[in-house]
């Protein structure tokens, strides 16, 4: 990422606008019909594949070129049943198999909330990225994505996503 960004200095949580940091992965640096994502809920249809991340139909959407995204787990927010059964990745031009999460649910943990493993996405700056979901039933799913935005911190501290 360091390499992408040009060799910037890098500074953690709080860097300036041309240093890189890292922060948890927020909505807006994720796009949904190629708008701006401004929370993780997501309406699903039973037995239906829907559009989690994208530009267009079975289309990704581009990273923007200040930023790159590390995805390691997947969190439902929905209690006590998620509705997510199924999830489908591209990263560029590599579509990953579907993967079955009825049954990964790591329901132990003192809260029961629902946390999803996955194989980790490294997304570098510009990178394109799809993603659709399916449920057994319908509802409406709060899937948070886990993981670390790593990039500018000019990128970094928007409050209103502008980066292209």
């Amino acid at each position: 990422m360091k390499k992408q960004l040009n060799g910037v200095a890098f500074r953690g949580l709080n860097p300036s606008d041309t240093e890189l940091g890292f922060q948890p992965i927020r909505p807006q640096f994720t796009k949904l019909a190629n708008a701006y994502r401004t929370s993780w809920q997501q309406a699903l249809a039973a037995n239906t594949w829907t559009n989690f991340l994208s530009a267009a139909a079975t289309t990704g959407f581009a990273l923007g070129s200040d930023f790159g995204i590390v995805c390691t787990h997947v969190t439902s927010l929905v209690t006590p049943r998620p509705f997510i059964s199924e999830m489908q990745q591209k990263v560029d031009r590599a579509e990953l198999v579907p993967i079955d999460v009825r049954d990964v649910i790591i329901g132990d943990n003192e809260n029961g909330v629902a946390v999803y493993p996955i194989p980790t996405a490294l997304l570098l700056p510009k990178a394109t990225w799809y993603m659709q979901i399916k449920a057994d039933a319908a509802g409406t799913e709060e899937l948070k994505l886990g993981g670390l935005v790593i990039g500018l911190g000019r990128a970094l501290k928007e409050t209103t996503p502008t980066w292209t």
